[in-house]
């Protein structure tokens, strides 16, 4: 029943991962939507709450500024401190009605300054030189420009003025300064009813917080601008991510007056309708894994019990494996289908012993075909090589060096003819070499020389016919052929670990990685190349044996054969 248990419980699984799964996508994709949606609604119900924040901003902005424009219109009119105190109480009795407590300041270069029409002995208007906002008022054409500043009292309230310069109309120089100032907690009384689990600000165009709940940050350049622009660009309400929390945030701006109010909302309090439909999510989802997983036992169950039964015989049939094939049988009677399992079973036994039995046969018989094939089809590659350059000589008029290279040619391949075996012993294989490189140095001349260097030791050990002649071969042709002078070749022989290593190394023009791997490859236009010669060796010795290149950075090859010791 193990076996049996184990698939019911892969079935159990699997059914109850993909209700999961889907429970899951469901409830990601209901949260999603429906965040996106209170999303929305808040963000438009917001908006309208912010724009009437805004009118009343910019409503007693407009209120303040006429304050302003009636002294302007008057300051330059006014000779003696009586006129200065006419002028406040008029302008008190105007606007009274706004409810706006302010005080109203007129300061001038001369040192002369009036607070809310009473002298004042206070030099104001050199103190003002220092502050940051003095700068705007320069050049500023009487515009109005308003500022943040902190009163001067044990208390330090916040304040906000709006200041315009007085100008000399004959010279067109600044003589003097209006500002009108009122407590921060003035514009604060416009939304300040608003704040709950919310932050209500309001920011100048640089970016300056210009009336905040929370004092301490007025004043402060809170946002770098372009990038606030560029988040906004032209939407009024954006999820921002803040130390690692998600706000709404839902500005509005100020009309003709370069202030924005903004608002921040924590993502996770508008998330609240969500809690109910993520408990009924829940509740429905663990009903239906419920439901699943017992639908899913009982029909796993009869589904896997038969073949639970037939496992069970094939467990203690199956122990021997196929050193015994004839007792991998099966002899089991059930209904119709179990019974046709078993009888294709046995008959399937049946068939792979005789294709085990033959397969082994041809194997053995194609493994000695193709081994005496790559072995066979070198010789005929090398003697047209050689036979190609005899005629040549002939054809150029050197019969006397032309019948020198036959007779050594003649020699080598008497040598070849006479160990027809497969394996031959390291010292003949060099004597074959030296005889090839004797036939190439009548092709060539003494361009290049060539270094053998094996151990007396290893001598007798034996290699695989031919084995090594390919390669020396490759090394001229490919290697120094096309030198004038300076020619090596190093064959060199030795054991390493346990292991028989020929390194055959030129010094001629590197192989390019295009030219190694096509090395390896089987050839297409009758040549050679290494394939077979590493093909012999991985099918006498094992895919553990075989050949590696490495070429040099600006000069040389190294071949390294690789082959088990053999003595």
């Amino acid at each position: 029943m193990k076996k049996s248990a184990k698939l019911q419980t892969i079935l159990l699984f699997m059914i109850m991962g993909i209700l999961l799964f889907a429970i899951t996508v469901v409830s990601v994709l209901v949260n999603r939507v429906a965040t996106a949606e209170i999303i929305a609604q808040v963000s438009e119900m917001r908006q309208d709450v912010l724009n009437q924040v805004s009118k009343g901003v910019d409503g007693l902005m407009q209120e303040v500024e006429r304050i302003s424009d009636f002294y302007y219109d008057n300051v330059t009119k006014i000779e003696g401190i009586d006129a200065w105190k006419e002028l406040e109480h008029k302008a008190r009795a105007r606007f009274n009605v706004l409810d706006i407590d302010y005080k109203i300041t007129v300061t001038f270069k001369t040192g002369q300054t009036y607070v809310n029409g009473i002298q004042s002995g206070e030099r104001i208007y050199e103190k003002l030189n220092k502050k940051i906002w003095f700068s705007r008022l320069m050049g500023n054409n009487e515009k109005i420009i308003w500022y943040t500043d902190w009163s001067e009292t044990k208390e330090k309230i916040a304040k906000i003025g709006a200041a315009r310069g007085i100008y000399n109309q004959t010279t067109g120089e600044m003589s003097g300064i209006l500002m009108i100032e009122m407590d921060h907690r003035l514009f604060l009384k416009q939304y300040s009813s608003l704040l709950d689990r919310n932050s209500i600000y309001i920011i100048d165009q640089n970016g300056t917080i210009i009336s905040d709940p929370d004092e301490n940050r007025i004043g402060l350049l809170y946002y770098n601008m372009n990038k606030f622009n560029e988040i906004f660009r032209a939407s009024d309400n954006k999820v921002i991510k803040k130390s690692g929390i998600e706000y709404l945030y839902s500005k509005c701006d100020i009309a003709n007056k370069n202030w924005i109010v903004i608002e921040e909302i924590p993502l996770h309090e508008l998330s609240q309708p969500l809690i109910r439909i993520n408990q009924m999510i829940l509740v429905i989802g663990v009903a239906v894994l419920l439901g699943g997983s017992v639908i899913t036992v009982a029909a796993s169950h009869s589904l896997t019990k038969p073949i639970s039964d037939v496992c069970k015989k094939l467990d203690v049939i199956g122990q021997d494996g196929l050193a015994r094939s004839e007792r991998i049988r099966l002899s089991y009677r059930s209904w119709k289908e179990i019974r046709i399992i078993v009888e294709k079973f046995n008959a399937m036994m049946d068939r792979i012993d005789n294709m085990i039995i033959n397969m082994s046969k041809i194997t053995r018989e194609k493994l000695k075909t193709e081994m005496s094939f790559l072995q066979m089809q070198i010789q005929p590659h090398f003697m047209y090589n050689t036979l190609f350059s005899v005629k040549c000589m002939i054809a150029m008029g050197e019969t006397d060096k032309a019948n020198k290279m036959m007779g050594a040619f003649l020699t080598l391949i008497r040598n070849i003819l006479n160990t027809p075996n497969e394996m031959v012993t390291i010292d003949h294989e060099i004597y074959i070499i030296n005889e090839f490189i004797a036939i190439e140095k009548f092709r060539y001349g003494d361009t290049f020389d060539v270094v053998l260097e094996c151990p007396e030791s290893l001598k007798n050990y034996k290699i695989l016919s031919l084995i090594l002649q390919p390669i020396v071969e490759n090394s001229v042709i490919h290697g120094v052929a096309e030198m004038r002078k300076g020619g090596k070749i190093r064959l060199k022989i030795y054991e390493k670990e346990d292991v028989l290593q020929v390194e055959i190394w030129n010094n001629g023009k590197p192989m390019t990685p295009e030219q190694i791997a096509s090395s390896f490859r089987r050839s297409q236009n009758g040549g050679i190349g290494l394939y077979n010669v590493e093909r012999r060796i991985k099918l006498n010795f094992g895919d553990k044996y075989g050949i590696k290149i490495i070429a040099g950075e600006l000069e040389g090859t190294t071949v390294t054969v690789t082959m088990p010791i053999i003595k």
